[in-house]
């Protein structure tokens, strides 16, 4: 018989205030941005260009989805700006190569 054991996922830390948060983008937080953008692959290419700040919000809040803390959208966004939004952005990268699988480079046969 096999047997399977998960573990929570790490996150990424993110400083708000004096307080830390912990962003996790886990099955819950997949969910939450299927329900709001259709598709997770939707919702990060939003994050590309000039993103919208409801977007942002919206995945961010989805990374917090499994946080013991709870924070609004009129609060977090009270700590967001058009000049942190790119560090945010890459702190959301981060959170999502830490829960993604390691893609195994193949090799490819030379005829």
């Amino acid at each position: 018989m096999s047997k399977l054991s998960l573990l929570k996922p790490q996150g990424t830390v993110l400083q708000i205030g004096e307080k830390d948060y912990e962003l996790v983008y886990d099955f819950n937080a997949f969910a939450m941005l299927e329900d709001k953008f259709g598709s997770v692959q939707k919702a990060f290419d939003a994050l590309t260009g000039t993103p919208r700040f409801a977007d942002v919000l919206a995945i961010l809040q989805a990374g917090f989805a499994s946080s013991k803390d709870k924070m609004t959208d009129k609060e977090l966004g009270s700590y967001l700006t058009p000049k942190n939004i790119p560090d945010v952005i890459s702190l959301v990268n981060e959170a999502l190569t830490k829960v993604m699988p390691e893609v195994k480079e193949t090799k490819s046969s030379k005829n």
